[in-house]
């Protein structure tokens, strides 16, 4: 088990689309090429988690440690120092001034200052840490390998490790209100009601695994490996699988974002879909096909339709109402505002 846990980070799998395992895996295999031909800081970073706060301030995060900043939304971006070289996994900004990243080995980043600086916290167990969620500038959860999740209500000085009692590999979590959702392995959505004391593992009738869960009032999805589309419309209460036709796709689907009536997905080669009807129907969003040998990791859906998503080698893309309008990829080696290259 150890051993399989493990190749989800540093698995040997190649960046083909015939072995669509986890972008993680694939993204450290990658890296360590680029590493190995001496190709440093010039080598574009695979992209992990992007967050937007409104229309204009943006941000992602990534291999090697970079962290990315927009003001513009999406059209310019510039790095920030993060103070490491670990990968970062996830992020979550409560607001313009705080918030948190996550990654490898437990770390965990917190800032108060938009990202001039950052403090590195100490939790309470060293697991690969792949989604972060801040609640306010005090209150932030995180989950990850093994089961973990992770719990602040002081802004980080403190974790409380509330970990699941099952040996599986956590890759989402959201915050909706009151209410908490958990995506993870072999078909796991944990939804808990009290703040995280108690979890209730809701029906899926999948054991795929699934990367990402998000939910707006009674409207929900999931995604996950072999193309995995699960949909709710009661408040999670019940989940079942997208009918459309369309979504006859075994490429995987790693993240989705939620807003009102409107869903998209980003994934494996190249794959986004787009619902605007609460997931009764669904559109592959046409993408030109040298994109389609990059994999897309997260995305973040905004008012209006408008979504930005990231992945591989440091891609790009704006969408509007499900239509690519830009893509490009980020400047790595500037400090100051630059366009997608």
């Amino acid at each position: 088990m150890a051993k399989r846990k493990y190749a989800l980070l540093t698995g040997s799998y190649l960046l083909t689309c015939a072995l669509c395992v986890a972008s993680l895996a694939r993204a450290h295999e990658t890296q360590s090429a680029s590493s190995s031909t001496g190709a440093g800081e010039s080598a574009k970073p695979d992209l992990f988690a992007v967050q937007f706060l409104d229309a204009s301030q943006g941000w992602a995060c990534g291999y090697r440690g970079f962290v990315f900043r927009t003001s513009d939304g999406g059209r310019s971006w510039e790095r920030i120092s993060s103070g490491t070289r670990d990968p970062l996994l996830g992020l979550s900004f409560h607001d313009a001034a705080s918030g948190w990243i996550v990654g490898k080995s437990g770390i965990i980043l917190h800032t108060r200052d938009a990202g001039t600086s950052w403090e590195k916290q100490t939790p309470p167990r060293n697991r690969h840490l792949f989604s972060v969620f801040a609640v306010d500038d005090h209150t932030c959860w995180t989950v990850g390998d093994w089961g973990t999740i992770l719990h602040t209500t002081d802004a980080g000085r403190s974790w409380v490790d509330r970990t699941y009692g099952k040996d599986l590999v956590l890759y989402d979590i959201k915050v909706r209100g009151d209410e908490l959702w958990i995506a993870g392995e072999f078909g796991t959505l944990l939804h808990s009601s009290n703040h995280g004391e108690n979890w209730d593992a809701k029906h899926t009738g999948t054991e795929a695994t699934l990367f990402s869960v998000d939910l707006d009032q009674s409207f929900g999805v999931a995604v996950g490996l072999g193309g995995t589309v699960l949909i709710t419309r009661d408040g999670g209460q019940v989940w079942t699988p997208a009918s459309d036709p369309s979504l006859d796709d075994d490429r995987a689907l790693y993240d989705v974002k939620v807003l009102g009536t409107s869903a998209i997905a980003v994934g494996d080669c190249g794959r986004a879909i787009f619902s605007s009807d609460a997931g009764s129907t669904w559109s592959t969003i046409d993408l030109p096909l040298d994109i389609k040998l990059y994999w897309m990791r997260s995305v973040h859906l905004s008012s209006g339709g408008r979504a930005v998503a990231v992945g591989a080698r440091s891609i790009c893309l704006i969408f509007d109402n499900g239509r690519l309008s830009q893509l490009g990829f980020l400047p790595i080696l500037s400090s100051s505002p630059t366009p997608l290259q």
